[in-house]
């Protein structure tokens, strides 16, 4: 009895409330989330929708917080292994992990592989790239290009034009270096949208 029965119950992506929150609630442009995961959702006037990223850690979240702490993990690996170069993430993981060699990532990661977990540490890899480590700054970049590119493919196959691309604050208040790349680049890749900065 919590709804009359001539209401209409819809279930989906929370990328929608996100989009909603944007533009007054009005289903048109696209809309970029990237915190633990990430996905970028657009919409039509017409009700054509399409997405990119937002396929989970396996299939391609990179440039979600998990991406990039993931990949930080794997840099301090490769690093300890010499199949990679030296970074500031390994005594800055370790220390903050309170563990004492590389070694002891590997039963720290899969004993608890969870998410949101892992994405915790991305605080971290930020320290390390405003110190100036090239290993965390290369893996920030990197991550601001495949988010950058998830939204250009969103508005690519919906011919997406003067809409406004929403983003949540979530990525803008943790990794304020991050947004800011991300914003310039999307200037660039996608000039005749408008950003706009959503509510969750």
């Amino acid at each position: 009895d919590i709804f009359p029965g001539n209401v209409r119950l819809y279930v989906h992506n929370d990328a929608l409330a996100a989009l909603a929150s944007g533009t007054m609630g009005k289903l048109h442009g696209c809309v970029l989330i990237a915190g633990t995961g990430t996905i970028a959702y657009g919409f039509t006037e017409d009700g054509r929708d399409a997405r990119a990223a937002g396929a989970g850690p396996i299939l391609g979240d990179w440039g979600s917080g998990y991406g990039i702490a993931a990949q930080a993990l794997t840099a301090v690996i490769r690093a300890y292994d010499g199949r990679g170069p030296d970074t500031m993430l390994t005594s800055n993981i370790l220390s903050t992990l309170e563990l004492s060699s590389p070694d002891e990532l590997i039963g720290w990661t899969y004993v608890d592989p969870s998410w949101a977990r892992i994405a915790a540490l991305v605080p971290v890899v930020v320290s390390c790239a405003e110190a100036g480590d090239e290993v965390a700054n290369k893996i920030l970049q990197d991550s601001v290009e495949e988010l950058a590119l998830s939204v250009k493919a969103v508005v690519q196959r919906l011919s997406l034009s003067g809409e406004g691309v929403t983003y949540t604050k979530i990525l803008k208040e943790k990794v304020p270096l991050l947004m800011e790349n991300i914003l310039f680049l999307l200037s660039w890749l996608v000039v005749f949208l408008k950003l706009i900065e959503g509510g969750i």
